[in-house]
């Protein structure tokens, strides 16, 4: 609403990382706490801008953290998603019935955390090049995750080998290097941010 009334929002008692990546996501635009800093008395609040040791620092400081954050979602992400593809090709190796359920139960476990992590970048993410990433991001992932369901069902349930192994070789392995490259651009840009301290 401040910012359809364009009204600058300053949020104060910021205390904890969440609440920063919260507030950032929300593109507030002033912050203060005991994240940053406790409060000073006007001598010391003096001291640390004589020596330049003020927001701006606190802020690039606060900014590597969460681009960092960013890097580790995607990486776990990106962890769950080769293991994945190793539970898929698992699958067409087995006969054994328990153990290609014991396996898709994993398979979807660990689809749903990638969910929860690419849901947590979402609401961390406030630039264009982000978002642009992210939805990229979901666009590959629906292809990938789209294939090899149709290619596990054509083996699992309609015990069609050769259909499901064509799927597997020629729309999942693709899709599969495609939504990694978009993942691993995430990684790129959050690299370049903490080197360059890029406020987003």
């Amino acid at each position: 609403m401040a910012k359809n009334l364009n009204l600058k929002v300053l949020a104060e008692g910021v205390e904890t990382e969440d609440q920063l990546f919260f507030l950032r996501a929300h593109n507030c635009d002033e912050l203060q706490g005991y994240y940053f800093s406790k409060p000073l008395s006007a001598n010391a609040f003096s001291e640390r801008a004589r020596r330049g040791l003020l927001l701006r620092a606190d802020l690039q400081t606060s900014t590597r953290a969460m681009c960092w954050a960013k890097v580790q979602l995607a990486r776990e992400a990106l962890g769950y998603s080769a293991r994945n593809i190793s539970i898929t090709l698992e699958v067409f190796l087995l006969s054994d019935k328990r153990l290609i359920d014991q396996l898709l139960i994993a398979r979807a476990d660990n689809t749903q955390k990638i969910s929860e992590i690419v849901a947590k970048l979402e609401s961390q993410s406030n630039s264009p090049e982000e978002k642009q990433l992210l939805a990229a991001l979901k666009d590959a992932r629906t292809l990938y995750v789209g294939s090899y369901v149709r290619a596990l069902h054509l083996l699992v349930d309609e015990k069609q080998l050769e259909a499901a192994r064509a799927i597997l070789v020629q729309e999942t392995t693709p899709a599969f290097f495609k939504y990694h490259n978009v993942w691993n651009e995430f990684v790129r840009l959050q690299m370049e941010r903490i080197g360059r301290d890029e406020l987003p």
